[in-house]
């Protein structure tokens, strides 16, 4: 799979392994787990990095532990020696990471949560008419966009408009974004490149750790 991006969903649900007991968690993620206090937060993490190997892994590169770090902006980067771009979410008890050729920002939620009450929050004046049902798609489609940028939910979505395949904000930037469904959840991929093939696989949490002991060894 080196063409197209790469999307991996890793989901927590049914399985019972110990959430503390698993060392293929890189330096930058473990301080991360470290200071989370939630069951679930944990989870997410756990599924949020092996997600992150294995995009890297189907991108047909050989994979290690501390492969990427976190910039100042919170943004992740792949380190010398890797190729392409990575981006990472996380949500109940699921995580997810795209891999590109070129820079790529990546959000996924739950197909079921409501963000009506948030309408204004999301729609720019361009899109105040959309339908209720839209808006959950439109979330996760700008959030994927400032985490391409790097501005992360500093920069408000009222400034953004989604639409036809192209993500607009107000400063000028523009990107394309694609959209789909997995596992029930919605996600949303932003980038700067012409990629229209996204490769979507979904693993459970045991299915990701049998594939990431084999790619390690």
């Amino acid at each position: 799979m080196k063409s197209g991006m790469i999307l991996v969903f890793v989901n927590f649900e049914g399985c019972a392994e110990d959430v503390n007991a698993h060392s293929f968690l890189s330096g930058a993620r473990l301080e991360k787990f470290r200071r989370v206090v939630t069951g679930e937060g944990k989870i997410q993490n756990l599924c949020a990095e092996a997600a992150c190997l294995l995009a890297v892994h189907f991108s047909g590169q050989k994979i290690q532990r501390d492969m990427y770090e976190y910039r100042e902006n919170g943004k992740p980067f792949l380190r010398d020696g890797f190729n392409g771009y990575i981006s990472i979410a996380h949500a109940g008890l699921s995580g997810a990471c795209a891999w590109s050729h070129e820079p790529v920002g990546m959000d996924f939620e739950r197909a079921d949560r409501n963000v009506i009450a948030v309408k204004r929050r999301i729609l720019s004046p361009e899109e105040a008419e959309a339908p209720d049902e839209a808006l959950l798609a439109k979330w996760c489609v700008k959030e994927s966009y400032v985490k391409l940028t790097g501005e992360g939910l500093s920069r408000s979505f009222t400034g953004i408009t989604a639409k036809n395949g192209f993500v607009k904000d107000d400063g000028g930037g523009e990107a394309r974004y694609r959209t789909g469904t997995a596992n029930g959840h919605i996600w949303a991929l932003s980038s700067l490149g012409d990629d229209t093939k996204v490769n979507v696989i979904s693993l459970t949490f045991q299915e990701a750790l049998e594939k990431i002991a084999m790619a390690l060894e």
